[in-house]
């Protein structure tokens, strides 16, 4: 540890992503405190909408699977999970609420089959096709992986750069 560092004797500190957190432990995030508007009408950031912070959640995880597997080198028996047990009410309201969802979506397809909105029905007919061409050129492998890239990074980027965006938008 180096104490003589220059940063460490500032009393805030910034991380990646322009949030500072002064000495008493407050969080002061550039984009909460700006009284611009924001997109949808949302009160949060997009990091604290999506989980942000949540980091402590996954090293319990991870040191839990350590564990499991150490258990299993040493040839120990890990400690047994408590049964997880849902209530039929709870399994029924899940199907429920999914049925609906799936008819909506069965009428949609239908809907765009029959073309009753031809405006739907050529957007489908294009993103298919282009879903076709880049399929083509691109595994499925690697647009999975470009996906889940894109669709971390982008949120951290709009939130950083939230105030520029909406100000041309």
């Amino acid at each position: 540890m180096i104490v003589g560092n220059a940063e460490m004797e500032n009393s805030n500190s910034e991380d990646l992503c322009g949030v500072v957190q002064n000495e008493e432990c407050r969080i002061d995030d550039p984009a909460s405190t700006s009284s611009s508007y924001r997109l949808f009408g949302r009160q949060a950031s997009v990091h604290q909408m999506m989980g942000g912070g949540k980091d402590v959640l996954l090293i319990l995880i991870i040191l839990l699977f350590l564990k499991a597997n150490y258990a299993v080198f040493r040839k120990k028996q890990p400690k047994t999970l408590p049964e997880l047990v849902l209530s039929e009410e709870m399994v029924n309201n899940a199907a429920a609420s999914f049925r609906v969802k799936i008819n909506y979506m069965l009428l949609m397809a239908h809907d765009i089959t029959l073309g009753k909105d031809f405006r739907l029905f050529f957007k489908v007919v294009i993103a298919l096709w282009l879903l076709s061409v880049i399929g083509s050129l691109i595994s499925f492998f690697t647009l999975a992986y470009i996906g889940i890239i894109l669709s971390i990074t982008i949120p951290a980027l709009y939130d950083k750069f939230e105030d520029q965006i909406a100000s041309r938008g």
